[in-house]
């Protein structure tokens, strides 16, 4: 009995299915590496400028430490696991809320009302050039907003959404009720003004969250690793009223002549520890840096 020509071609094995397949599974790998990739630069970004706020208040300038790409993405993630779920529930959620509307205006229009589609587009134009004003009073410091998240970029960057999707609903006609597309020219501006906008809420979210770190660490410092530094030589470690102890031992036999005491681990990089004095006060007294390849003996305790 000769084969179905038609039964070869709904196999999945048919060459004619498989260059499709193919090119579907790449394009969807490729879009999941673009958002990974953009991910990954977004923790960078945050590690980075969470970096610059939080150790420049003890004093250390950040380059000092050589913190690697990967340190940044590391140190960046358990703070932005909260907002990234939230975003991402937002991105997974917007979509369905856009597709009931979309619906209900279709319905609307079909009939020969269009009052939903009015109240959409007076609705979100009038609520987008509001966050809009009030993000701009608050940039100009007319109105000051609280400093624990970065409202102002926020404002501004929902303002422009919401503004953009009241016009793009405009087109809508009973044949295609749905929000234009928005080409050419605007869909550039908006795409620039939208990773402008993320960047900047980004870097000053991680800007607060390292200053409010930094406060937390010095309140907080007796939960730090106690470190016992021996060396061979005078380190002339001093930091008076924050005990610190300075001791020269009296040993016969044995490399380490000085031990220091009454310090607290505040981060370890690239073979060099940054220690603070125990009753260590911001802008009175220094942070020690100390290179372990210096012949150095360092130990380190569970707070």
């Amino acid at each position: 009995m000769p084969p179905n020509p038609s039964a070869a071609e709904d196999t999945d094995d048919s060459p004619e299915r498989r260059p499709a397949g193919w090119a579907a599974g790449l394009q969807a790998l490729g879009q999941v590496l673009a958002q990974t990739t953009l991910i990954v630069a977004v923790l960078y970004y945050f590690g980075w400028a969470r970096s610059y706020a939080l150790y420049p208040y003890f004093g250390i300038e950040p380059s000092m430490l050589r913190f690697s790409v990967a340190d940044y993405v590391l140190r960046s993630v358990t703070v932005t696991v909260q907002p990234l779920v939230i975003a991402a529930l937002a991105v997974l959620g917007l979509p369905l809320a856009h597709r009931l509307l979309k619906r209900a205006v279709a319905r609307q229009v079909s009939g020969g009302h269009r009052l939903l589609l009015r109240a959409v587009v007076i609705g979100c134009a009038g609520v987008g050039i509001t966050l809009c004003v009030a993000g701009l009073l608050g940039f100009y410091n007319v109105i000051v907003y609280s400093t624990r998240q970065p409202i102002v970029p926020i404002l501004i960057g929902a303002g422009v959404v919401l503004v953009v999707y009241a016009i793009s609903w405009r087109g809508a006609t009973p044949e295609i009720p749905a929000p234009a597309a928005i080409e050419g020219l605007q869909a550039a501006v908006l795409v620039v003004l939208a990773a402008v906008l993320i960047l900047w809420a980004v870097g000053v979210y991680a800007n607060l969250d390292g200053t409010e770190s930094a406060r937390t660490i010095e309140r907080r410092l007796a939960e730090r690793p106690p470190v016992t530094v021996y060396s061979k030589t005078d380190l002339s470690l001093s930091a008076p009223g924050t005990g610190l102890k300075a001791e020269r031992l009296r040993v016969t036999r044995g490399e380490y002549v000085y031990r220091y005491t009454g310090l607290r681990l505040l981060t370890y990089s690239n073979g060099r520890y940054i220690l603070l004095p125990e009753h260590w006060a911001h802008a009175r007294d220094p942070a020690f840096v100390l290179d372990e390849r210096d012949g150095l003996r360092f130990e380190i305790r569970h707070a």
